[in-house]
């Protein structure tokens, strides 16, 4: 996994298709997917908060192909390049925020879409 960009409520990233990290089936794991889209969202979050504020991840949801997870919804088998962006830019940052991370491969194809929901907070 690398970042390629991070700016205020905004993060993008790759991640590489590597054997180590896929299922039975010959395609990117599941749970990797929703490591790196947890990943990217967060840097995103992360850029909107200050040293006055703590977040929590609360609940993922992903979205699949025909199958869901209490995690992801997956469009079609993850190969190759996989690419994460996620935009953050909340109306009140307190309380409950989602934040959403579209996986899309070299073709551009959605692969899987990731919702983190976060509990921000004052300290």
């Amino acid at each position: 996994m690398r970042i390629t960009s991070l700016e205020e409520g905004y993060c993008s990233g790759v991640l590489k298709d590597q054997k180590k990290i896929h299922n039975p089936f010959n395609c990117i794991h599941a749970t990797a997917l929703c490591t790196f889209a947890e990943t990217v969202g967060g840097l995103a979050v992360f850029t909107k908060l200050t040293k006055n504020h703590r977040g929590i991840v609360t609940k993922i949801n992903m979205e699949l192909i025909n199958l869901f997870f209490a995690i992801t919804k997956y469009y079609k088998k993850s190969r190759g390049l996989i690419t994460g962006t996620s935009t953050f830019n909340p109306k009140e940052l307190i309380g409950t925020q989602e934040c959403e991370t579209i996986l899309k491969d070299q073709s551009s194809d959605i692969v899987a879409k990731a919702t983190v929901f976060w509990n921000i907070r004052s300290s």
